[in-house]
């Protein structure tokens, strides 16, 4: 397992309080694409459905929960090729990929983003992992209900660019 996947699961031990984690098996490692609906897949099968607004709920068996959590990380933890620092030519493609389809998709389905809030590239990459980092879902979804928020957001436009194109080969080479 990389260091990185063993970090994630420390963490994950530390915060729902694991003393003794036990030993997984790697069954593969995904991309992100996939991991939501493996860890989906692993935790109802463990008992612990998904709900309608894509939470997950222990119901009181907290314990059984933080173990089931873990364990279907662990299985199928994100490759480490994705969990690495962004090259600039990764963020110049996001920031692409946020203008040309995601700032449409969103106004597309109701929710407004003001072009003034939108920063030029150059600002874009040096802000980004800051907390000046913007986003499209920054913007204010006035008027649109909590559900289809999480629809835009979750659904209808997915805030990253597919994997395969965010870490092809040559972007992963440049800077």
């Amino acid at each position: 397992m990389v260091a990185s996947t063993q970090a994630t699961l420390a963490e994950i031990a530390e915060t729902w309080e694991l003393d003794d984690p036990p030993d997984v098996t790697v069954i593969r490692t995904v991309s992100p694409e996939e991991f939501d609906e493996l860890l989906q897949s692993c935790m109802a099968a463990a008992g612990f459905p998904r709900r309608a607004d894509y939470s997950y709920s222990s119901d009181g068996q907290d314990e059984a929960f933080a173990l089931a959590w873990y364990t279907c990380y662990a299985q199928y933890p994100i490759d480490d090729l994705y969990t690495q620092p962004l090259t600039d030519a990764q963020m110049r493609l996001w920031y692409a990929y946020l203008i040309e389809e995601v700032v449409p998709c969103y106004r597309e389905n109701g929710w407004q983003v003001d072009d003034a809030s939108i920063p030029s590239e150059g600002l874009f990459i040096a802000t980004f992992g800051t907390m000046d980092t913007w986003a499209p879902y920054l913007s204010d979804p006035t008027g649109l209900a909590p559900d289809e928020i999480e629809r835009i957001q979750t659904d209808a436009c997915p805030l990253w660019p597919p994997s395969d194109e965010l870490y092809a080969p040559e972007l992963l080479a440049e800077d």
